[in-house]
């Protein structure tokens, strides 16, 4: 079943679209600047993790699309209880994709930082610690030893909202604990032995499953806020590169590099 274009138009404005203007700005070919700097440059790695950051934010914002989808479907069209519960789950899927997505888009921008700001593996073993994503590593170098820079507000701006915190939180549990519970897919239990412990010996209880880690509707905000904070990062970070490819003299058409002056 489809939906009707009125509940079409209302989802796109939870959408941010934005990202596809970006990923097309990044269609260019790197090889027309890269001789500005000769072989030690950097520059086409930094290209290289751009475009797959932006790859996976397009992923993302495509989830979140068929989330609320999924979530009108089964709120408005779909009448049969097996079906709804399907719809959910489809919803929920896309919600689990986008977190997983947001991580791996955190790395790739680490990973552009690291070869556009040319960091050296000896810079970054002190920030490195046991299981610490690199995205942490690099965010915890450039506040230290680069604060004033601008790559430095962005990725501090980004971490400190709390919906794209609560996401990687989201993300940890979902790969390494039990997957977060939502409401709606029936009962639902955690991970715990329903025999507790009492004086004397044991007491079963029982009930109706647990109480769900998050709603419908909170899940669905905070993965819709979080994606909003991840394109506008992105933007910021690939107007921050396109301005040093200025810089070195490169000349833009529609919004992309288009060519450089050769001397």
């Amino acid at each position: 079943m489809e939906l009707e274009d009125k509940e079409i138009d209302e989802i796109e404005k939870n959408i941010p679209n934005k990202i596809f203007d970006i990923q097309k700005s990044l269609l260019f070919s790197m090889e027309l600047f890269l001789f500005k700097k000769g072989p030690e440059t950097k520059l086409d790695i930094a290209t290289v993790c751009m475009k797959d950051a932006v790859d996976v934010g397009c992923d993302a914002v495509y989830a979140l699309r068929q989330a609320h989808i999924h979530l009108r479907q089964h709120n408005n069209i779909i009448t049969d209880e097996y079906c709804k519960f399907l719809e959910l789950n489809r919803f929920k899927f896309y919600l689990d994709d986008i977190s997983l997505r947001h991580y791996a888009g955190a790395e790739h921008i680490a990973y552009f930082i690291i070869a556009f700001k040319q960091i050296n593996d000896t810079d970054l073993n002190p920030y490195r610690s046991k299981h610490t994503s690199m995205a942490s590593t690099v965010g915890l170098y450039m506040i230290k030893e680069h604060p004033s820079d601008q790559i430095t507000s962005v990725i501090t701006n980004l971490n400190n909202n709390t919906d794209w915190s609560k996401t990687r939180e989201y993300r940890n549990k979902w790969v390494h604990e039990q997957p977060p519970l939502i409401e709606g897919l029936g009962i639902v239990y955690k991970r715990k032995s329903r025999w507790v412990p009492i004086k004397g010996g044991y007491e079963l209880r029982l009930g109706f499953g647990d109480t769900p880690d998050y709603t419908i509707n909170n899940l669905l905000t905070m993965m819709g806020n979080a994606s909003e904070i991840f394109v506008e990062t992105l933007d910021a970070i690939k107007d921050i590169f396109f301005n040093h490819l200025k810089d070195l003299g490169v000349k833009f058409k529609d919004g992309r590099p288009h060519s450089v002056k050769v001397p």
